[in-house]
C-alpha cells in the first residue's frame, strides 16, 4: 500500500503536520484523480516495481511517496529507491527526515547502523557510523556481538556499516563475517540453492523441503528476498543451527549477486532502445537531432517528450517508456540512431566482483566482437529494483548476467557488442564450508 492506494490521508497529514505544509510544488496532494494519472506508467517508475507502488515519475510524487514511506514504516528498500529518485529530479527529502528525527528524540538514524525502538518514543542507537574510525570500531563491535542479537538485526546494521564503509572506499577492510552478511548485492539462487541442498544433508528431507520452498519463493520474486532469507533464518533458529567459520548463515548465501549500486549506477546512465544499450549524453544529442529529420510530425510528438524528460527521467524509467511503445517505432527510432555509426552497445556488468575473501576485485575486460549482421532488434524492458531484463540471447544480441541490463545489437552493421561475463557457476561468495 502507498499514499495512492491507502483511503486513510492519515499518515501524510501526519507528514504535513509536522512540516507545517508540504512545499509549493506538491499540488493536489489528496486528489483522487492521482492513481488514474499513474495508471499507464511503466513499472519501472515505481519505487516497488513489481507491487507498483510508489510512483517515481514526477517530484510531488516522490515528495509524497516518501512522506508516506517514513510514517508508514515502509521496507527500507522502498525508502533507498526514493531517495535515489530524489537525487536524481533534484527533490529535498532533508525536511522529512529531520521532522522524524525530532519526533524520535533528537536521533539522527543516518549516523547509526542500527536503532531500537523500546517504544513510547525512546529509542536506542548501536553502531555509530559517522567517520571511518566509527565505521571500523562499530564493525569490530558488532562481529564481536554476533550470535548475541537476533539474527535479522545482525544484517540491517551489518549492511549499514558495510553501505557506510563503501563511501570511504573502506569496505575490504571490515571484518569478513560484516562483509558477507552487510552485502548490498542482489539474490543470487545458485548459492542460496546450495545453501538449502547443505541444510537438507544435516537435517533431514521434511526441513530440506522446507528450505527449498523458502529458496523457490526467493528465486521467484527477489524484490522480498530479505524477507525470505529472515525466514531461513528462522528455520535456522528452530533447528538450532549454529554460525561459524565453516556454516554460512542465509544472509551470507542469499547475497551474493552483482553489487546492486553498480547496477543500478549503469543502469541510469544508459538507454536501452529497442535491444541496444546508448550512452545518456550521446542519446539525447542524437535522437535531437534524427527527430527534426527522420520522422512524422505524429511520431515526433510521441518520442519528442521521452527524449526531453530522459536525463531528468534516467536511464531506467526512459528504457522503459521506449519499450511501451509501438515496436516499429522502436526500430524505426534505433535504426534512425544507428546510422550515425558512433554507438558501440555497453557492457552494463558490474565492473567488480566479491571473491571469496571478500575483497572486491575488477572484472577483466573481453574483447569486442566483430560486427554482427543484420538481425531483428531483440527488446530489453526496465524491470524491478532499477535494472533492466536482459534480451534473449541470439543473432545480434549480447548475453547478459543473471539481472544485469541486457544489449543488443540489432540494426545493420552499425552495433557491434561487447562480451559479458556470464554468472559464476559458483557463487561470487560461496557459503564457508559444509554444515
Amino acid at each position: 500500500m502507498d499514499f495512492i492506494s491507502d483511503n486513510n490521508p492519515k499518515h501524510l497529514k501526519q507528514v504535513e503536520a509536522m512540516l507545517g505544509g508540504f512545499p509549493e510544488y506538491v499540488k493536489d496532494a489528496y486528489s483522487p484523480t492521482r492513481s488514474e494519472e499513474c495508471r499507464g506508467l511503466h513499472k519501472s517508475a515505481f519505487a516497488t516495481p513489481s507491487a507498483r507502488e510508489y510512483p517515481i515519475n514526477s517530484k510531488d510524487n516522490v515528495f509524497l511517496g516518501y512522506a508516506y514511506a517514513k510514517s508508514a514504516g515502509a521496507p527500507e528498500r522502498t525508502l533507498e529507491n526514493l531517495k535515489s529518485a530524489a537525487k536524481r529530479l533534484d527533490v529535498d527529502l532533508g525536511p522529512i527526515d529531520d521532522c522524524f528525527k525530532k519526533e524520535a528524540g533528537g536521533v539522527n538514524e543516518d549516523d547509526y547502523a542500527l536503532v531500537v525502538d523500546l517504544g513510547e518514543g525512546e529509542q536506542h542507537a548501536l553502531y555509530p557510523i559517522k567517520s571511518a574510525f566509527d565505521i571500523l570500531d562499530s564493525a569490530n563491535q558488532l562481529t564481536r556481538e554476533f550470535g548475541s542479537i537476533p539474527l535479522h538485526a545482525f544484517r540491517k546494521a551489518a549492511l549499514a556499516i558495510t553501505k557506510a564503509a563503501a563511501k570511504f572506499d573502506m569496505v575490504s577492510q571490515l571484518p569478513k563475517r560484516v562483509r558477507h552478511t552487510g552485502a548490498n548485492r542482489q539474490f543470487n539462487p545458485k548459492s542460496a540453492s546450495r545453501f538449502a541442498a547443505l541444510r537438507r544433508d544435516k537435517y533431514g528431507d521434511k526441513a530440506g523441503d522446507i528450505y527449498d520452498d523458502i529458496v523457490k519463493a526467493a528465486s521467484e520474486d527477489p524484490e522480498q528476498a530479505e524477507d525470505f532469507a529472515k525466514l531461513a533464518a528462522d528455520m535456522d533458529e528452530f533447528n538450532n543451527v549454529v554460525y561459524t567459520q565453516h556454516v554460512s548463515n542465509p544472509y551470507e548465501s542469499f547475497f551474493t549477486g552483482h553489487d546492486i549500486d553498480e547496477l543500478k549506477k549503469a543502469a541510469e546512465s544508459l538507454v536501452v532502445v529497442s535491444g541496444t544499450a546508448i550512452p545518456m549524453d550521446d542519446f539525447v544529442e542524437t535522437a535531437t537531432q534524427k527527430l527534426a529529420t527522420d520522422f512524422r510530425k505524429a511520431d515526433r510528438a510521441i518520442l519528442d517528450p521521452i527524449v526531453k524528460a530522459a536525463k531528468s527521467d534516467g536511464g531506467i524509467i526512459t528504457s522503459g517508456r521506449l519499450d511501451e511503445l509501438d515496436e516499429s517505432l522502436q526500430a524505426r527510432f534505433l535504426h534512425s540512431l544507428a546510422e550515425l555509426d558512433k554507438y558501440a552497445a555497453t557492457s552494463l556488468a558490474p565492473q567488480q566482483t566479491m571473491d571469496a575473501s571478500g575483497a572486491s576485485t575488477p572484472v577483466s575486460g573481453a574483447a569486442p566482437q566483430p560486427s554482427p549482421q543484420p538481425a531483428t532488434a531483440a527488446t530489453a524492458t526496465a524491470g524491478p529494483g532499477g535494472n533492466i531484463t536482459p534480451a534473449p540471447a541470439g543473432l545480434g544480441t549480447a548475453t547478459a548476467p543473471t539481472g544485469a541490463p541486457g544489449l543488443a545489437s540489432g540494426v545493420g552493421t552499425r552495433f557491434h557488442t561487447k562480451n559479458l561475463p556470464q554468472a559464476p557457476a559458483q557463487p561470487a561468495v560461496p557459503p564457508t564450508g559444509t554444515v
